[in-house]
């Protein structure tokens, strides 16, 4: 469970990651090649999306029974949306919310609040998204 929100600047997300009654501190945002992807979903069927996505993208992904996910991908043309399939849509808008938090995140960012922002006030409202709130930018720092 999760709250990620992507913008055509990059990606912020939660680092809380829930497996039964434990919690832990979890990346939840990869940068693959000039891609940034934010995942949400059960870890079996994420790792599906994105040994898909590193892999073969010309064969459909496969999910096994009680396998899901869904990736935000951010990338110099704009944000697409995965869900539980190899199709991609692309966003029409400057952001897009997934993960158990997203309804508050959505409900905040509507009200005017920062990405960041909405991610930490998810963080306060639900059980399953929890700091520290991360943020990947697009484009790299130049060392």
């Amino acid at each position: 469970m999760t709250t990620i929100v992507a913008t055509r600047d990059g990606i912020y997300a939660d680092s809380k990651c829930t497996v039964g009654e434990l919690h832990y501190p979890a990346d939840k945002v990869y940068r693959i090649g000039k891609n940034l992807i934010g995942v949400a979903g059960d870890n079996a069927g994420i790792e599906v999306f994105m040994r898909w996505w590193c892999g073969n993208r010309k064969k459909p992904l496969e999910l096994g029974k009680g396998q899901s996910f869904t990736a935000l991908v951010v990338s110099k043309h704009g944000i697409w949306i995965y869900g539980n399939c190899s199709l991609g849509d692309k966003l029409k808008r400057d952001w897009h919310v997934i993960g158990s938090g997203a309804g508050v995140a959505i409900g905040a960012m509507r009200m005017g609040a920062s990405p960041q922002d909405a991610i930490r006030i998810a963080c306060e409202e639900t059980n399953f998204s929890g700091d520290p709130v991360e943020f990947w930018p697009l484009k790299e720092a130049k060392s």
